[in-house]
């Protein structure tokens, strides 16, 4: 039976490996997109909302997404983005990093969050979420809103 600072350890191996792989996750799913898509990705504010239209563009609802066999790969990608926008778009603030979150209890336990300056939250929550609301500009207000209040 494993214990718990086995379990920590090996997601916090797995969180690194991640880490390490992100510009690489990041390059795939760049060029899984449509190029009049991709271009636009500048980790701008505005650039959250081309990625979010595309997204929701391409699927009515989450079971879709979820459906796909790369399923797993496409969320990473849009989460990676998402999480690398708003560290730009916030940079100035400290801390502003990615980390694994360990509290257990926790919503968003065990899965990769930013941390900015108080703020924390998850991009792969956020990619889910935005399919459910079908806005177009869910995300860059979620991070105006940030930006306003840290």
């Amino acid at each position: 039976m494993r214990n718990n600072n086995e379990s920590v350890k090996d997601s916090l191996i797995g969180f690194n490996a991640w880490l390490e792989d992100m510009p690489n996750a990041m390059q795939r799913f760049r060029n899984s997109l449509p190029i009049e898509v991709e271009k636009d990705l500048d980790f701008s504010l505005q650039s959250l909302n081309t990625l979010e239209k595309h997204l929701i563009a391409t699927y009515e609802n989450i079971q879709q997404l979820r459906a796909l066999p790369n399923a797993s790969r496409i969320a990473d990608g849009y989460a990676i983005y998402i999480g690398e926008t708003f560290r730009n778009v916030l940079k100035d603030y400290q801390p502003n990093l990615w980390k694994l979150m360990l509290e257990e209890d926790n919503v968003f336990y065990n899965l990769p969050v930013i941390e900015i300056n108080g703020y924390t939250g998850c991009p792969l929550s956020l990619t889910t979420a935005c399919i459910d609301r079908q806005k177009g500009d869910y995300w860059s207000n979620i991070l105006l809103y940030v930006k306003k209040n840290i």
